[in-house]
């Protein structure tokens, strides 16, 4: 059934579709396994109701980091190339439960998109703040130079505007990541909410944030005394943006995402997982920071207050003033 490169099967069950294309060169053996799982799951997961239709992608690429991936309206892509340990493991125990992980987080990023409008603006605006940025560094480099200080001068600027592009890919990936690992965590039954759980998502998650605190710190200190003519000053620089932008892209953010929203529930259980869905990233974090400030705790991220491990004005202020002075040289 599988056995050619991009095949899709339709399964309909009650009213809805499930499409199974398989993009991967596995086995016919271990694609029919996975699509009975899927099956499985499609037709007992409560979560995957609300879906009418639902496009599942097979791929395998070790290249990847990424187990999955959710494309609006309808498609998860899953890499097999994650599951492949578990291909001699029983269908119904280990690959099962890697597989509903897999959906469930899959299934929450795309009823996040659905039900906020926020969000979809947010990602917009995102999207064509890197395209901005994109554009800037090719007119940099089809731009003829004067100088060796001009052309330092030049990826002084491309770098102090990355920095900031990085930022607003740490309060992305918080409200993305976070609120899906959050609610399929839940849903999974892998959180409960007791004193001990929050402790433990609380210090791992500051854990985290201090260790991007302190690489921007390092950011902060080496700015002032970077010397567009002077190579080793800038190198510097590129170095520690780049410990930055590396900080928030592996899964630190996944983990402080999911405790501001574990802390939010835990500390006030009226908030339900619809309110959760269509809060925006800013009322999410002023939120968070009143209910840990009001029950003792310091937040691991404030928006104004700089009562935060990580203060969002405090860093966009600096990044601002470092920028216009790039753009001044």
């Amino acid at each position: 059934m599988f056995g050619l490169f991009g095949r899709k099967k339709k399964y309909k069950v009650k009213g809805r579709i499930l499409v199974v294309e398989n993009k991967s060169k596995l086995s016919k053996e271990y694609i029919k396994k996975i699509t009975s799982v899927l099956l499985e799951l499609f037709k007992k997961e409560v979560l995957l109701f609300k879906f009418r239709r639902l496009h599942i992608v097979l791929y395998d690429n070790a290249k990847d980091g990424r187990a999955g991936e959710a494309i609006e309206p309808d498609i998860i892509m899953i890499n097999l190339s994650h599951l492949v340990d578990l291909i001699g493991g029983d269908v119904y125990s280990s690959l099962k439960k890697r597989l509903k992980e897999i959906i469930i987080h899959e299934a929450y990023h795309l009823l996040h998109h659905d039900m906020n409008s926020a969000l979809r603006l947010f990602e917009t605006r995102c999207n064509t703040r890197i395209i901005e940025e994109l554009e800037r560094l090719l007119e940099s480099i089809d731009k003829p130079f004067k100088n060796t200080l001009e052309i330092e001068s030049r990826f002084a600027k491309i770098s102090i505007s990355s920095i900031r592009t990085g930022i607003t890919a740490l309060l992305k990936k918080i409200w993305i990541e976070g609120l899906a690992k959050f609610l399929e965590g839940l849903y999974n039954g892998r959180l409960i909410f007791d004193e001990h759980t929050f402790a433990q998502l609380y210090s791992k998650a500051k854990e985290d944030m201090q260790k991007i605190e302190k690489s921007f710190a390092l950011i902060r200190n080496a700015l002032p005394k970077v010397n567009p003519s002077n190579k080793a000053t800038m190198d510097r620089l590129i170095q520690r943006i780049d410990t930055f932008v590396g900080c928030v892209a592996i899964y630190r953010s996944y983990y402080i995402g999911e405790h501001i929203f574990y802390a939010i529930r835990y500390l006030d259980p009226d908030i339900d997982d619809e309110q959760m869905i269509r809060l925006h990233i800013y009322k999410l974090i002023l939120l968070y920071e009143r209910l840990m400030l009001k029950h003792g705790y310091q937040p691991v991220i404030s928006l104004y207050s700089g009562s935060g491990i990580f203060d969002y004005k405090r860093t966009i202020k600096f990044i601002s003033l470092e920028l216009k002075k790039a753009m001044e040289t």
